[in-house]
Formats: structure tokens, C-alpha cells, sequence
């Protein structure tokens, strides 16, 4: 059994690491507010502050979001200081969750008004607009086209013997599969799959009355380009979405689920291999961390990643959490062109 444990790096040529997430963050509330600008005729707006309402709640928030390192980061504090059911943290999980529907919409074309007098941003779009229109990191299209196997129900789903493990909360893994399987929801992709997302994922869920159940909202109905779109993800932000729609974004630090934990635990456990891509080990998960690779002992583990710097600091952490005299075999892998698949999944 061979087992992913993946990080942000795994979705890196579609969706921003650390490097660049600002300047494509400062391109999302361009899009957003550029509907409102117009409807509202405000023909300026100065730096990153914009001035659509002196006490604009969702202004603020995705400016102090702007101030921290990560997302994570500023919600993790958001999370300490506030609390799990505070409007504050409801806000910044909504804000993070439209910000990746954002990310994955399908890009046609990239026209947007520019509401900031930011140069940076500017060029920043320039330069970068054919990766910010990749929904989809390639790598996984290479990676299901290589392991989707047909179940009894005629279905195209992973192996049984190989597990997902992701912190990512985009939808890079799911909506990859989803596109070997027409009509599939993403939900029951996941489902139908050992895929376990300690974060949750940033999507939302339809709250619908009529069949008193909730169902999934599959974006991919909605025009990118569309003030259908704009308007929406600006009126979720705003919180007048609450009552309709379900934020499945869920941080492992609110200890929600534990049965995600568990599964994943489970799965370590069980597995020969361990293939660990792009994950960084921030300090905030490492309470969760411990409990996983606590199950890790006399495995063989790939760690892929683009350099032996960020290989090096990934053993390193790996051998502070791992059991003491664990008989580990680590292994590095620094081509990161395609996702590394044992020889032991290949038929």
C-alpha cells in the first residue's frame, strides 16, 4: 500500500505557494469589487485600502489577511484570539474559500478592471497570466491518467491500495479525477476514494429547503467573466450567503472531524511507501503532525521536492516526529515535473 501525504507544493502550477500569493490574493479582490466599483461609479482607489465604506468588514479582513505570511497564519490567530464560532473567523474562512473558487474558476480571458494603483499586481498579471489561468496543476492529470482503474460499477477511481493525504484545501486532486468520471460530483468523488483532507476543502454546499438536505454548489456552472459570479462571491464574503451556503473549509486545528485523523492514521499504518510532496510542516499542524507520523515506523519514505535545500529541512522535520530509533528509509526525490509513482503501483 503506498500512502501521499501532500503539501502546497503539490499544487504549485496552478495555485500560488508562499511566493506570489499576495499579488494574485490583491488580483481576487480586484475581480470582486470591480462589479461594485462600477455599479457604485468610485473612480479611485488609493494603494491596497480600498475605500468602498469606511467600516467595510470584509475590507479590513482581507487587508489584515494581506499583513501575514499565509492565509493559514492569519486565520490560525484569527482562531486563537476569536474563537471557533466568532464572526471574525467565519469571515476570514469565507474570504479563504471564495479566494480558491476564485483560483479555479476557468479563465477564458483575464480582463479585469485594475481598482488599484498597484504596479506590482499589474505586472505581476502580466507576466503570469497562462499559469493564473491554469485551473488544474498538470501533474495530477498525469498521475489519474496513470492509476484510475475501472471498479465494478464501471466508475474510475484510485487503486485501493493507494491513499491521499492532503492539507490542501483546493480542489486539485478531486476535480482532476472528476474529469474521468462525467458527472460526478466532487463529493462523491472523495467518497468513492481513499481521500482524506485534513483541512476540508474551500467549496461550499447548497443548503436546500425544499429537500431539507444539503446538497454541493458545483461552481463549474458559473461564468468566470459573469457579474453572476462577481456578485456572488462578493455577497458570500458580505455574509448574506449564510443562510443558504455551508463553508466546508474546516482547519484541522478546530478538531471537527477526528475521524479524518483517524483514517489517515490508518492508512500510514498500513502503508509500505510514504511519498510526502511540497509540504512545509508549519508549526501550527504540527499537533496533528505528531499523531501521523507517530504511525510511521520501518517505512520507506519518497520525499519529492524541488531542491535539496527544501529536502534537507523536510528529513529533518520528519526525523524530529517519527518514533525514536525508527527504522525509516527516507529517499529524496528532487525532480518535481510529475508526481513520483512507486514501482510497486505500476502494472
Amino acid at each position: 500500500m503506498v500512502t501521499y501525504l501532500l503539501g502546497a507544493g503539490a499544487s504549485a502550477n496552478a495555485l500560488p505557494v508562499v511566493k506570489g500569493f499576495k499579488e494574485r490574493f490583491r488580483l481576487f479582490i480586484n475581480d470582486t469589487f470591480s462589479l461594485q466599483i462600477v455599479n457604485e461609479q468610485i473612480s479611485t482607489i488609493a494603494g491596497i485600502e480600498p475605500k468602498l465604506n469606511g467600516n467595510d468588514f470584509f475590507v479590513n479582513q482581507t487587508n489584515s489577511l494581506l499583513n501575514h505570511f499565509t492565509p493559514d497564519t492569519f486565520a490560525r490567530k484569527v482562531f486563537l484570539e476569536k474563537g471557533i464560532d466568532s464572526i471574525e473567523y467565519k469571515s476570514i474562512k469565507r474570504i479563504i474559500s471564495t479566494y480558491f473558487l476564485w483560483e479555479q474558476f476557468k479563465k477564458d480571458s483575464f480582463n479585469i478592471p485594475f481598482i488599484f494603483d498597484d504596479s506590482d499586481v499589474i505586472n505581476y498579471k502580466m507576466t503570469l497570466e497562462k499559469r493564473i489561468k491554469e485551473i488544474l496543476d498538470y501533474r495530477y492529470d498525469v498521475f489519474c491518467a496513470t492509476l484510475l482503474q475501472k471498479n465494478p460499477s464501471n466508475d474510475l477511481i484510485l487503486p485501493k491500495d493507494v491513499n491521499i493525504i492532503s492539507w490542501n484545501y483546493d480542489w486539485q486532486i478531486e476535480k482532476s479525477i472528476q474529469q474521468y468520471s462525467t458527472g460526478k460530483m466532487l463529493s462523491e468523488v472523495l467518497k468513492q476514494n481513499n481521500i482524506y483532507k485534513l483541512n476540508g476543502t474551500a467549496n461550499f454546499k447548497l443548503n436546500n429547503r425544499k429537500q431539507e438536505s444539503i446538497k454541493e454548489f458545483e461552481f463549474d456552472e458559473y461564468n468566470y467573466n459573469s457579474d453572476e459570479t462577481k456578485t456572488l462571491l462578493l455577497d458570500i464574503n458580505k455574509g448574506n450567503k449564510d443562510k443558504e451556503l455551508t463553508n466546508l473549509l474546516s482547519f484541522a486545528w478546530e478538531n471537527k472531524d477526528d475521524s479524518i485523523i483517524t483514517n489517515s492514521i490508518n492508512a500510514l499504518k498500513q502503508s509500505n511507501c510514504i511519498v510526502i510532496i511540497g509540504y512545509s510542516f508549519p508549526y501550527f499542524n504540527r499537533v496533528v503532525d505528531r499523531r501521523l507520523f507517530k504511525a510511521i515506523d520501518n517505512k520507506k519514505i519518497v520525499l519529492q521536492y524541488p531542491s535539496e535545500e527544501e529536502y534537507l529541512q523536510a528529513r529533518s522535520n520528519i526525523e524530529e516526529l517519527i518514533p525514536p530509533n525508527s527504522q525509516c528509509k527516507i529517499i529524496p526525490k528532487l525532480s518535481v515535473e510529475q508526481f513520483y509513482i512507486p514501482e510497486e503501483l505500476i502494472v
